[in-house]
């Protein structure tokens, strides 16, 4: 048990040896975490697996906490990583970057939309990515960010698809007797 005791009588300083020494060194030791790791992905895929099965809750609430805070953190890198598999799933150009994606307070098509960030799923009121014109795809000078409402409408119409259909539901309103 002394040693026991001398850590205990020690703990402090021994922490800020090992703090330290991890500053003074940190290169070379994820060089040398990164190369362990690389040699023995068996070694962690076990260690993993395990932690998994003998905390299968926990493991479940630590999966929906981190993905539900990354979103609220950044939206606009979330936002950036889910058009980039889109882009890539439908062979459509890509070459915006975080600057791109200005998320406005309010939704510019609807002026009454508050734009919320918060919103673990897609809601009338979340930000959604928006390609002015569909096939050129997500690149610079294309993207706005609108509400999801205003984009689900737009979907992959031009203009002219948009304002023949606005003027189809005008003149049915008008020639309806209700």
């Amino acid at each position: 048990m002394p040693n026991a005791e001398v850590y205990h009588k020690n703990k402090e300083k021994l922490k800020k040896q090992e703090a330290d020494r991890y500053v003074r060194d940190r290169e070379r030791i994820l060089a040398r975490n990164k190369a362990w790791n690389s040699a023995n992905p068996e070694s962690i895929k076990q260690s993993g697996d395990k932690y998994n099965e003998a905390h299968p809750e926990r493991r479940l609430e630590i999966g929906r906490k981190s993905q539900k805070n990354r979103k609220q953190r950044n939206y606009e890198s979330v936002m950036l990583g889910q058009a980039k598999g889109r882009a890539k799933r439908a062979g459509l150009e890509f070459n915006i970057d975080i600057t791109d994606i200005i998320i406005p307070e309010f939704c510019p098509v609807f002026s009454s939309i508050a734009l919320c960030k918060t919103n673990a799923k897609s809601f009338h009121n979340s930000p959604s990515l928006d390609r002015l014109i569909p096939s050129l795809g997500y690149v610079k000078g294309n993207v706005r960010v609108i509400s999801h409402k205003a984009n689900a409408m737009k979907q992959n119409a031009t203009w002219q698809e948009i304002m023949k259909l606005a003027e189809w539901v005008k003149s049915e309103v008008e020639r309806s007797p209700l």
